[in-house]
């Protein structure tokens, strides 16, 4: 099977994708070496690729974030102290949940 696609670096270990043929469709894959690359592509094409492990840091993470309005809203008012907390907040979050 000839699969047709484009790839860009989008982070050092990271490609978006896009495939034309044999099906149009478009995702991210995270590869640990270049060479990686075409194979990885092929699994998710074929829909043999293994599933994503997902560290449980990044969920607990996810949930324990302040929102990110609560920054914009102090760049946008000019209020350093609440840029300030919500920085400090993050920090405690990664402290709380380091990765592992």
């Amino acid at each position: 099977m000839t699969i047709k696609y484009t790839s860009e670096k989008i982070s050092a270990t990271t490609y978006k994708v896009v495939v034309t043929e044999p099906k149009q469709m478009t995702f991210n894959v995270g590869v640990n070496d270049d060479s990686e690359l075409e194979s990885l592509i092929e699994m998710t094409v074929l829909g043999t690729a293994p599933p994503l492990v997902i560290k449980e840091y990044v969920n607990q993470r996810k949930m324990a974030y302040p929102p990110i309005t609560d920054y914009i809203d102090g760049v946008v008012k000019g209020d350093q102290a609440q840029i300030d907390a919500y920085i400090e907040a993050c920090k405690a979050v990664k402290a709380a949940f380091p990765k592992t």
